[in-house]
Order: C-alpha cells, then sequence, then structure tokens
C-alpha cells in the first residue's frame, strides 16, 4: 500500500469534515454561512475571523490581487468584501471540489455592498501540483493561507519550508500564513504545533532567494495561533496599517 501524500491527508480530513456537517445541516448552503467554521474544522467562527482581522490589521488589501490558498468555502471573501467593504480582487483556490462549489453558491447569494467592486473566482487545484496548468501564470500582490498547515502530515517541516519558497515567488508583496502555535496548552496528536525556530529555517532559502526580504510572528490574539508575515521587499507598495 502506497504512503498518502500531503495532498491525500489534507483531502481526507476536510472531505470528511465536509460530508459530516453538510449531511447534519439544514439550508448548508445558506448564505449567512453559520455552519462554514464547522465544515473548515475550526473551533468557533470567532476564531477565524480573528485569524482574518490579523492579515487585515497588517496589510490594506483593498484594490489589491489576493490568493486565498485552501479557500475552503470563501469565507475570507465575505470578511473583506461584508465587514471591512474593501474592493479586492479575490481568488480562492481549494483541493475539494465539493469545497469550491459550495464556495461559488454562497457568493452568488450575497450580494456586495454599495461602493464595492470586488471580484472572485474559486478554483478547484492544488497550486502544489507543479503538472497543473491552473494559475502557472497568474502573479498575486498577497498570497494568505490558514489551516493547510495544521494536520500532522509526518513532514510538516519540509512542507512549510516549499510552501514558503513557493508562495516568496507567486506574491509579488506579501504572504501571509497563519500556524498553530507551539504554546498551546490543549495540544493534540492530530495537529502539527510551531514556533519561531521553525519559522526561521523554513525562510532560510527564502531569504537567498530575496535578500532584502523580511517577516515578523504575530501572536497573542488566539492562545493556540500565530500568524507570519513575510514581506518581499522594504519599498513593496502594499501599504501597512
Amino acid at each position: 500500500m502506497e504512503d498518502k501524500t500531503n495532498f491525500d491527508k489534507i483531502n481526507e480530513y476536510y472531505q470528511e469534515n465536509f460530508d459530516s456537517v453538510f449531511a447534519r445541516t439544514e439550508k448548508a448552503l445558506s448564505g449567512n454561512r453559520e455552519n462554514n467554521y464547522k465544515i473548515l474544522g475550526w473551533e468557533s467562527r470567532d476564531a477565524q475571523y480573528k485569524r482574518f482581522s490579523i492579515l487585515a490589521k497588517n496589510i490594506n488589501l483593498n484594490n489589491k490581487k489576493l490568493l486565498d490558498v485552501g479557500s475552503g468555502l470563501g469565507d475570507l471573501y465575505h470578511f473583506l468584501t461584508q465587514g471591512l467593504h474593501w474592493s479586492v480582487d479575490y481568488v480562492g483556490t481549494d483541493i475539494l471540489p465539493n469545497m469550491v462549489k459550495m464556495a461559488e453558491a454562497q457568493a452568488e447569494q450575497i450580494k456586495l455592498p454599495a461602493g464595492v467592486n470586488a471580484v472572485y473566482r474559486f478554483i478547484n487545484t492544488d497550486i502544489f501540483d507543479a503538472n497543473s496548468e491552473k494559475l502557472k501564470n497568474d502573479k498575486f500582490d498577497v498570497v494568505y493561507t490558514s489551516g493547510i498547515f495544521n494536520l500532522n502530515l509526518g513532514n510538516n517541516r519540509t512542507f512549510l519550508k516549499s510552501s514558503f519558497e513557493k508562495f516568496a515567488v507567486i506574491a509579488d508583496e506579501y504572504f501571509v500564513c497563519s500556524l498553530l502555535s507551539d504554546t498551546s496548552s490543549n495540544k493534540e496528536d492530530a495537529y502539527y504545533y510551531y514556533n519561531s525556530e521553525i519559522v526561521e529555517k523554513s525562510m532560510i532559502d527564502v531569504k537567498k532567494m530575496y535578500p532584502y526580504s523580511e517577516y515578523t510572528i504575530i501572536d497573542g490574539y488566539l492562545p493556540n495561533d500565530m500568524t507570519v508575515i513575510w514581506k518581499k521587499s522594504p519599498d513593496s507598495g502594499t501599504q501597512i496599517l
């Protein structure tokens, strides 16, 4: 029996969540999206939004092109457009076709606030697949991801390092990711927890690729979480808030 790939492990976890919650949720396609966080495996909607808030508090995404890797049901898009009234050019990718279909169905139901000129695309693809033609030539101002590094895959440090290198290439200005922190007092074997040393080692080749790049780690907003914000160069055009 062949070992499961990262794709297989992540796909299996979220597909089980999707099937479990969808099967017992009436009006699962409802525009209010109240059960989305359960499908995505987050502890609460509030915790999910706190992660999004760290991104929004540190980088102004209004009129920027954003790639959301592992976008799930597109909650970040709605957070930015409905909550902050930002006109973002949003592209969400997910490896689960069902997630993409449901994200599109929800987005179609929700009208943008007056004056918001945001656009969205949800794409079923694995951006780490070298053979994928989707988004092959696309560039983005900011790349964001939250949750894809949470599962204990058996090779998390290697996956994090290669992902950082991928993000650095396709992000013109920033990449941002949330990670589970090893300061958590309620660790579970199914998940992987990170610290600043792991992040630093994962940045070694990124720093060689972009010597003037810099990163910061933000914590304290949740007891089990931290966010890495990488900036490509000191004169990057995106506004720091």
